[in-house]
């Protein structure tokens, strides 16, 4: 089946908002369990990891992964503890990406780059009140 559609003069791909590096509140609105596809510098093909798609501030829009690997556990720990769903040292859960979803906390935002060398806002870290 066709599409019909009215082509209008090429436009460039709508910018999206960038963030002064610092902390803000963020929402995930969506999470998917995957793994590794090839091997990496430090981390092995199959390791695996959750893909998330975090609203930042209420207007960014960012993607981090999370593997779960001895190496980057830590990260795993900021994220269930920024979310307030760590239960606890020592304990073992299951953790479903899905379950992730509508969870808020609190994350530290740094600017990357793409691979076209544009700035993009990249996870440095998921944050928590510490005294609490």
């Amino acid at each position: 089946m066709a599409i019909t559609f009215a082509a209008s003069a090429p436009k460039e791909a709508p910018q999206g908002v960038i963030l002064k590096p610092g902390e803000y509140e963020f929402e995930i609105i969506d999470a998917k369990e995957s793994k590794l596809e090839k091997d990496g510098p430090k981390l092995k093909a199959g390791t695996p990891k959750i893909e998330l798609k975090l609203r930042v501030n209420g207007e960014a829009t960012v993607f981090d992964n999370v593997f779960f690997d001895s190496a980057t556990f830590w990260k795993v720990d900021a994220l269930l503890k920024s979310v307030g769903k760590h239960p606890g040292e020592g304990e073992i859960i299951e953790i479903d990406a899905f379950d992730l979803c509508g969870e808020k906390g609190t994350v530290r935002i740094k600017t990357g780059k793409t691979q076209g060398g544009q700035p993009k806002n990249e996870v440095d870290s998921y944050t928590w009140d510490k005294d609490a």
